[in-house]
């Protein structure tokens, strides 16, 4: 099975209205959530970032919801640990 690993910009610019990739970052998260692209992973480091960035620029609610989840196709949040 094919599987990605997904960036903080793809998701903060998916939950961004006015990020300039805001429809292309929306278009990915949608097809994630829907499971029509690659199990798509969200390291936990990424999705930390993904969270401060978010409360630093757009408030808590914003970053309290990450774009198009669901209980049917949830993110994956794996922690990735080198060297250990």
């Amino acid at each position: 099975m094919v599987a990605v690993v997904v960036d903080a910009n793809v998701l903060i610019a998916a939950r961004l209205s006015r990020d300039q990739n805001h429809e292309r970052g929306e278009a990915i998260a949608q097809a994630m959530d829907r499971g029509t692209l690659p199990t798509a992973y969200v390291l936990s480091d990424v999705l930390e970032e993904i969270i401060n960035y978010l409360q630093a620029r757009a408030g808590h609610d914003v970053a309290s919801k990450l774009p198009y989840p669901t209980s049917v196709t949830p993110y994956r949040v794996r922690s990735l640990r080198v060297g250990l």
